[in-house]
């Protein structure tokens, strides 16, 4: 026989908790409304939904220890086949993919705060492309593009150039300049320093933002971590949005707002332009 009381009780404890998740999503909304820069961290879970894959987690690409090795800066020029094999087929899918609605959300984000004379900033660990090909104007690639190629000889004269060309497996590019060396992906490698170009516009971003979104990206990647510390330190607010909580909460990480970039993301800032209309 169904226990209809414990049924009550568990309808009534869904009922709060989706209370309590839309006054934190309104909020937030209310945050982004009133700010005029906002920054956006954003990780591989962005992607998800325009079928890039992951790099940690259950079926990430480090879950292969091969793949793992290959990719630190000190395996080169080795690993290069490997790095192509893997590089080589993630560029043809980042061609074929279309920005999803976290991408096109963000769009819209950075259209209502020019509006009011504000500024958005995309601070990026992804390497795929769909913020610019969005529409953002301002993205920050930390890791790099795997849309550019440059040659592994840094005495070389080539500057790091955009290429769609997705090398077949076991064929590694050479060099079109010195015609010597190797070409490898313009991505940053474990071991690798991030672009100091890179790092230093975001801190100046940071600077000056009155909000933070961190959104799908893993509380392993350092920096995460060392962008939510930097923006605690100027007194942004910050908020993550992600698929599940982080293992090991962030104490400066003010708001988590849980579920899928692709369907938080347009839900802000739809409340975001309603209270723009209603002021």
């Amino acid at each position: 026989m169904a226990d209809y009381n414990a049924i009550d009780r568990l309808t009534a404890q869904l009922s709060r908790a989706q209370s309590a998740a839309s006054e934190r999503q309104a909020d937030v909304a209310g945050r982004l409304h009133r700010a005029r820069r906002v920054v956006v961290l954003s990780g591989a879970g962005i992607s998800v939904a325009s079928g890039i894959g992951t790099y940690r987690g259950a079926g990430g690409l480090w879950e292969n220890p091969e793949l793992l090795e290959a990719h630190q800066v000190g395996s080169l020029p080795d690993s290069l086949p490997i790095i192509w094999s893997v590089k080589g087929p993630m560029r043809a899918r980042a061609l074929a993919a279309r920005p999803n609605p976290a991408h096109m959300a963000l769009v819209k984000l950075e259209s209502q705060l020019v509006g009011r004379g504000g500024r958005l900033t995309i601070i990026t660990q992804n390497i795929d492309g769909l913020h610019q090909r969005a529409g953002n104007t301002e993205v920050l690639e930390m890791h790099g593009s795997m849309m550019r190629s440059r040659c592994y000889d840094r005495t070389c004269s080539l500057k790091p150039f955009e290429d769609t060309y997705a090398p077949p497996a076991g064929e590694v590019p050479i060099c079109p300049r010195c015609q010597v060396q190797p070409l490898r992906p313009d991505v940053v490698l474990f071991g690798e320093a991030l672009p100091w170009s890179v790092i230093s516009a975001a801190e100046f971003a940071l600077h000056q933002a009155d909000v933070l979104l961190v959104v799908g990206t893993s509380g392993a990647v350092s920096s995460a971590t060392t962008t939510i510390d930097s923006a605690a330190a100027y007194g942004v607010y910050c908020v993550l949005i992600n698929k599940e909580p982080w293992d090991h909460p962030h104490p400066h990480v003010n708001e988590t707002l849980l579920g899928s970039a692709e369907e938080v993301l347009p839900r802000l800032v739809f409340l975001a332009a309603a209270q723009a209309g209603a002021a």
